[in-house]
């Protein structure tokens, strides 16, 4: 049997790297491709406890048409706790964040079909989903594009400072 290859995170890479699947021993084993650290290893940190009970779930919608994107970013929040729901596009996004009511909305710009401006729009204008609040994950960093479609609010990148 050839092994199959498949992206998955690398806690020593701390990214998403290909990985190679084989069996050792009887046991099937998964290693990063790049640097041949196991992806199932013992010194991958412990998820937080789960919340007492009583407490609120927090649900967050993650809309990116990126299966790789959504599968990291699904991962990462569940690990700390989350629930979450993918949405592969924006019409899909649109559908979910109404019938599942999320407290987040995690939304990429740039998807085929309905972009994320107007999924951002569209769920502000519907009073069911109005005061979710969004968070645009974009690739997108020309100012021209994103100023003549974003809401009038919006979170500047950082500066980096060099500490050299």
């Amino acid at each position: 049997m050839e092994p199959q290859s498949v992206s998955e995170y690398c806690p020593r890479c701390q990214v998403v790297q290909p990985t190679f699947h084989f069996t050792e021993n009887g046991a099937p084993r998964r290693r990063c491709q790049t640097c041949g650290f196991p992806v199932e290893s013992p010194i991958t940190p412990e998820p937080p406890p789960s919340p007492a009970a009583g407490t609120r779930d927090i649900k967050i919608l993650c809309v990116d048409d990126d299966p790789l994107i959504s599968q990291m970013l699904g991962d990462i929040l569940r690990f700390h706790g989350y629930t979450v729901e993918i949405a592969p596009d924006g019409e899909a996004g649109l559908d979910v964040a109404a019938r599942w009511r999320p407290n987040l909305v995690l939304l990429d710009v740039m998807m085929p079909g309905i972009d994320g401006f107007e999924v951002c729009r569209l769920l502000k204008a519907d009073p069911s989903t109005k005061a979710i609040p969004v968070i645009f994950l974009t690739a997108m960093n020309d100012p021209s594009l994103t100023s003549k479609r974003a809401p009038s609010w919006r979170c500047r990148r950082p500066r980096t400072q060099r500490l050299w």
